[in-house]
């Protein structure tokens, strides 16, 4: 998730979601022992194969992405798992509370973007959830998860046989440099950063130079099928950063950039066949899709209509009064709390805890005493601002998201509920720092309930707070420039490795504009575990090694996090199939019924 001047912005109402929804499905394929991604035999070779069933095995409640290990080739062959009971045909209305803006693989990031390019568009790499609930990286376009090289920093993937576009021209590795390539244009700094910021650095890759060249020998295509990722510095888990939009090809003859265009031929199920502005998108089956090419995607309903820009109440209303035929959903509209009452009317219902934390980010270099910070973070009462919100929550005391491996709950400084003012007013007299003076910003209503909560705590703990309103660019602006001392910044981040969330927002090489480190924490000892988790040699690996990071960051007390927010979906009872992970509500194995 990206809060700076070149993404958007993250206010209380922004989520992406990971949870557990209780849907029974069943597979005809049984998949056979394998290897994680640390070389070891997973039990027997039988531990992911589901217990043989009259119509197969039930599959996971939700994508457990934190589990996430790298699978092997056999694991990216297609076809998908069939659903049993699931058939071909019918049609599925998606609701929307937000505008679908594009549907340019390059500028498609945020959970419904990326729900939505998840049919549209293949990429290189893909998240496959076992029926278990555990998840593998695995090639999606690629024959595998890609091989590494030079430590980390060369990729090398190889394209399946065969594949092509909707128009039915071939799939080319010269399409993936294209599509970076195009990316590096100022018109596309609204999109996901993360793979060329993985591959140029993050400076070379804010979009703001208009240098649509990359550098030579970035990106190799010594054939048709074979392309190889030059990176900046050691990335183990850069074919991650390859599972989102941004590692869907591209060919070089699409040279439109402008926003919400469907110009980019689709390699998924699905083709983009009505785009009437952001409030209607209709998709279509893509002729050219090739199901035995496709580990991900079952591709049962014949047509999406997606409609953007609708209330909660009207998502609401429409699910539950659908007909027993009309498959109706929401990949991301949250109901939020009681947003439902306690009878759905028939309709399906699931919560999930989103896949950031709403953090107050403290401005090291305007608070430089560890100690001041400390009595911070003791005297902040997470579960106070959670109620003043008005949102559904938990309270979260570390900054690894849910869903993200190695992410692992702890409360450093015993802060609790309500926070321990006593205890802040003891750290900030051992820093001779009684009666300290602090800006707190803040921007909408909702920020200013939190903010009153907040200032009455901090008073008690002996500070002297002055509460600063703005308007909500302003106030971003304001945050990224250092004119607050304390301010509201959520952490997290759509892909589930540690390395796409931490650094951004903690490693001391950068800072806003570049990155999203608006607390500007410069601290060896955080730079120097960010490096090891960086070069680990594996997902499982850089887990615990990420672990420890979020531990170094609070022990500096860069950022006092708060609360993770929980979602509230609906979905009707003729639709089947659903399943949740960290974008949101996945269509990938829905079917109607």
């Amino acid at each position: 998730m990206r809060c700076t001047s070149t993404g958007r912005l993250c206010s209380g109402g922004a989520a992406v979601a990971v949870a557990a929804l209780v849907v029974t499905l069943t597979v005809t394929d049984p998949f056979g022992g394998t290897k994680d991604d640390s070389g070891k035999g997973t039990s027997g070779g039988t531990s992911d194969r589901p217990k043989p069933g009259p119509k197969g095995s039930t599959v996971a409640e939700r994508a457990k992405t934190e589990t996430l290990v790298l699978g092997t080739a056999d694991d990216s062959e297609g076809p998908a798992p069939a659903v049993a009971e699931a058939r071909k045909g019918g049609k599925v209305t998606v609701l929307e509370p937000a505008d679908l803006t594009t549907v340019d693989p390059g500028k498609m990031w945020s959970g419904t973007d990326r729900l939505v390019s998840r049919l549209v568009h293949r990429s290189l790499t893909g998240l496959k959830t076992l029926p278990d609930g555990r998840v593998k990286l695995v090639g999606d376009l690629a024959t595998d998860g890609g091989r590494a090289s030079s430590g980390g920093r060369t990729w090398t993937f190889t394209l399946k046989p065969g594949l092509t576009y909707n128009d039915g021209t071939p799939v080319l590795a010269k399409d993936f440099v294209n599509a970076v390539q195009r990316t590096l244009d100022p018109s596309f700094a609204i999109g996901d950063r993360t793979l060329r910021s993985w591959l140029l650095g993050p400076k070379a890759a804010d979009g703001s130079s208009g240098d649509r060249t990359l550098p030579p020998g970035t990106i190799e295509t010594p054939d048709d099928r074979t392309v190889v990722f030059h990176l900046e510095s050691a990335r183990p888990d850069f074919n991650v950063a390859l599972a989102g939009p941004s590692g869907a090809p591209v060919p070089d003859r699409v040279k439109d950039t402008s926003t919400g265009s469907p110009t980019v031929p689709s390699t998924g199920p699905y083709e983009v066949s009505t785009f009437t502005g952001a409030k209607n998108v209709v998709l279509t089956r893509n002729s050219e899709w090739k199901a035995d090419s496709d580990p991900l995607r079952t591709a049962y309903p014949d047509t999406y209509t997606i409609e953007g820009g609708l209330s909660v109440e009207d998502i609401k209303s429409r699910t539950v009064s659908a007909g027993s035929s009309d498959a109706v959903m929401s990949f991301t509209g949250s109901l939020g709390k009681d947003g439902l009452g306690k009878n759905p009317g028939g309709a399906g219902r699931l919560s999930a805890p989103s896949a950031f934390i709403h953090a107050y980010q403290i401005n090291t270099r305007r608070v430089k005493d560890v100690k001041v910070r400390k009595a911070i973070a003791t005297a902040l009462p997470a579960g106070d601002v959670l109620a003043a919100s008005g949102e559904d929550g938990t309270v979260h005391h570390n900054l690894l998201p849910p869903g993200v491996r190695g992410a692992r709950p702890f409360d450093l400084y015993g802060a609790g509920e309500h926070g321990d003012p006593a205890k802040a007013r003891a750290l900030l007299k051992d820093a001779d720092e009684s009666g300290f003076k602090l800006t707190l910003g803040h921007a909408d209503a909702t920020d200013a309930e939190r903010a009153q909560v907040i200032k009455a705590a901090l008073d008690r703990a002996g500070f002297r707070v002055k509460l600063q309103k703005d308007d909500t660019t302003d106030y971003y602006k304001n945050a990224g420039t250092g004119k607050y001392d304390l301010f509201r910044l959520p952490v997290g981040a759509g892909l589930p490795v540690g390395s796409a969330t931490l650094p951004e927002y903690f490693d001391g090489k950068y800072t806003y504009p570049t990155s999203s480190n608006y607390s500007r924490l410069k601290n060896s000892g955080v730079d120097s575990a960010i490096d090891a988790a960086g070069s680990a040699g594996s997902l499982r690996d850089a887990g615990e090694l990420w672990s420890t990071v979020d531990r170094r960051v609070m022990e500096q007390a860069a950022a006092v996090p708060v609360y993770v927010p929980m979602r509230t979906y609906l979905y009707s009872k003729a639709l089947h199939g659903l399943q949740v992970d960290l974008d949101g509500v996945s269509p990938l194995n829905a079917y109607v019924r």
